[in-house]
């Protein structure tokens, strides 16, 4: 669900909190202070996700900690929908190694691939 929901209150049961942005944008400090800024004031949720880009997104879990995704060629779902993608994996038991790795998000559009790795987090 987008931050800027018509619904504010809808966002305290969304497992996923999405926001798009400049990674730079000094009101909002940063993907990765968002990010956590959002996982502590909506205890439900389990993953926030910044999109930088239309082929970049961070995104930092409750439970397995912060990832970059970058969609890969060709690919051109809605960037929040690979950040899903990456949540339902990891709920059903999908790691990220060291290396990262590539995941597909489907849709009627096709298989959309995107890498994804691990970050070590900054801010809390």
């Amino acid at each position: 669900m987008h931050e800027e929901t018509r619904h504010p209150g809808d966002l305290e049961s969304a497992d996923v909190i999405t926001r798009d942005g400049r990674a730079d944008d000094p009101r909002l400090g940063g993907a990765e202070l968002w990010t956590a800024e959002v996982l502590r004031e909506h205890p439900r949720c389990a993953t926030a996700v910044y999109v930088t880009g239309p082929h970049a997104r961070t995104v930092r879990t409750r439970d397995h900690g912060v990832f970059r995704l970058t969609a890969g060629a060709g690919a051109d779902a809605d960037p929040a929908a690979y950040a899903s993608s990456l949540h339902a994996w990891l709920v059903y038991g999908g790691t990220v190694p060291p290396d990262g790795v590539t995941l597909r998000t489907h849709t009627a559009g096709g298989s959309h691939p995107f890498l994804v790795e691990a970050v070590e987090a900054t801010a809390p």
